[in-house]
């Protein structure tokens, strides 16, 4: 068993060689908040990442004299391995990831001729609110899966969530102009003909209330679904299997992402490229590529599970 007081004084001793007496003034606040830790939380491998945690919530001014310190590429022996626990701090964390906001907001925000007062800049706000709740989140359940994967999924929910929340257009109405718009595409693809009649036959609507559904869906949707359009409990991922994205976004080499992505069709290929390097939503992809959201989504996830797997091949075969 680690003995905390004798532990966190050599420690914060060490640091004070570099940074003066500010590593040691709150000595006394961090064995207190150690001590109170679950003891399963500190085995050898994490007391120092904790040690920093607890440093840098009470002393503003240590964390800005690290963070410049640890940008250092010489940084002496004996502190090398603070950099790894510093940079999984929640903090640094919130700065490593900032970018990935806009990216995940871009991927709702849609421009209407009805503004549902969600701006780019709401979606940016609430997204950096979530950033920060989730870094902190991440670091206290001492998650194992990797924090981009993690963290992609959490701001789309949280931004999700809002968006229900405050969208003008009354869930079970939104619902029901998304099943006007998959069926529709349903008979399509069967090369079957259709009419107003058969669509109130299979939505069990009448005249009126099919009338309003149309004139909804032509001033919100402009033919496609809703960004919003299902229980926050039922939120999708953009990850169709467990890991499929995270294998995509930890992808270094740019011959292997080049041979993964041969790997799929053109109208695969068109939805990738809109949506992770054009940083399109799915609204803007399916419109600009002249399809249907229903059909947009499915190409997106064969897309994705096709590139994943052929990683995964490649890793497991090294060829």
């Amino acid at each position: 068993m680690i003995d905390i007081q004798a532990y966190s004084l050599e420690f914060l001793s060490k640091l004070s060689k570099e940074f003066g007496d500010e590593a040691l003034k709150s000595y006394g606040e961090i064995v207190e908040a150690m001590e109170a830790m679950p003891e399963s939380k500190l085995h050898e491998q994490n007391i120092d990442l904790y040690l920093l945690y607890e440093l840098q919530k009470r002393s503003k001014n240590f964390s800005q004299k690290m963070d410049l310190f640890m940008s250092d590429e010489k940084i002496p022996a004996e502190l090398e391995s603070l950099k790894s626990f510093w940079n999984r701090l929640p903090h640094r964390l919130v700065v490593s990831y900032l970018p990935i906001v806009k990216q995940v907001a871009a991927t709702y925000h849609e421009v209407k001729e009805v503004d549902n007062d969600h701006s780019f800049a709401d979606l940016i706000s609430v997204g950096e609110e979530a950033l920060y709740l989730g870094a902190k989140k991440y670091f206290e359940s001492e998650k194992t899966e990797d924090f981009r994967s993690y963290i992609w999924d959490f701001l789309r929910k949280k931004m999700k969530q809002e968006m229900v929340a405050n969208h003008p257009v009354p869930h079970g109405i939104r619902r029901k102009v998304q099943k006007l718009a998959d069926l529709r595409e349903t008979i399509r693809l069967a090369g079957e003909d259709f009419d107003d009649d058969r669509l109130m036959a299979e939505l069990d609507v009448g005249p009126h209330e099919f009338a309003e559904l149309l004139e909804t869906e032509a001033i919100w949707a402009g033919g496609f679904d809703f960004a919003d359009d299902v229980e926050v409990e039922e939120l999708d991922s953009i990850d169709p299997s467990p890991n499929a994205l995270a294998i995509l976004l930890q992808i270094e080499s740019e011959d292997l992402l080049n041979s993964a992505l041969r790997q799929l069709d053109d109208r695969e290929r068109q939805i990738i490229h809109a949506l992770y390097y054009d940083e399109q939503s799915l609204k803007q992809t399916v419109q600009n590529l002249e399809m249907s959201p229903s059909v947009g989504k499915k190409l997106h996830k064969r897309a994705l599970r096709k590139m994943a797997d052929f990683v995964t091949d490649f890793d497991e075969s090294g060829t």
